[in-house]
């Protein structure tokens, strides 16, 4: 008796503990003719699964990326990906069980808050007429920012973002709302 009714509660805290992960819907900005690069670069099982990039670049060369996968069996990934003499040398980076569902939430509070959307035009130093934005830069870094779903794609970057956000030029808030999402998973990554 004593073993039937401990079994029932195991069954139950499984099942009530238990969450369903899904990904929600994203509006992406882009289709592409084949699914995105990294289901093979990462080597995932999973076409459909939400891959979100994160990375610097310097003269037109990326650097490191890091790189989280939302898996549609409720699991989390990362990965760094470092390019080493023009390669890409890929490593896969713990995520603890109990750590999914931070991961979780902060997706999903993304999605519901449209979080994912920008203005590119801002993003990119174009004014409200269409005229660049003119500030001598000697080389900054430029932040890149894609979401990634079978042939669905998102992919956001800006141009030493900081320099326009301290001088508060034209397009500074879109720049500040980029970096502050970037920051939110490195964060994430870092816990």
């Amino acid at each position: 008796m004593h073993k039937s009714i401990f079994i029932v509660y195991v069954m139950f805290s499984i099942i009530g503990f238990s969450q369903p992960y899904t990904i929600q819907k994203i509006e992406f900005k882009g289709k592409g003719e084949t699914k995105n690069e990294y289901i093979e670069m990462l080597k995932l099982k999973d076409d459909n699964a939400l891959v979100i990039v994160m990375g610097d670049s310097k003269f037109s060369t990326l650097q490191d990326l890091n790189c989280i996968v939302y898996l549609n069996n409720g699991q989390v990934e990362r990965y760094e990906l470092t390019n080493v003499k023009r390669k890409i040398r890929v490593k896969k980076k713990r995520v603890s069980k109990n750590g999914y569902d931070r991961y979780w939430k902060f997706l999903n509070s993304c999605i519901q808050e449209n979080r994912f959307e920008f203005d590119e035009k801002k993003l990119s130093g174009i004014n409200e007429d269409g005229s660049i934005i003119n500030i001598g830069i000697s080389g900054g870094t430029t932040k890149h920012f894609a979401l990634y779903q079978n042939k669905d794609y998102a992919e956001y970057s800006s141009f030493s973002p900081n320099i326009f956000i301290h001088g508060k030029t034209y397009g500074f808030e879109e720049k500040q709302k980029l970096l502050n999402l970037i920051d939110e998973f490195e964060n994430l990554r870092k816990q």
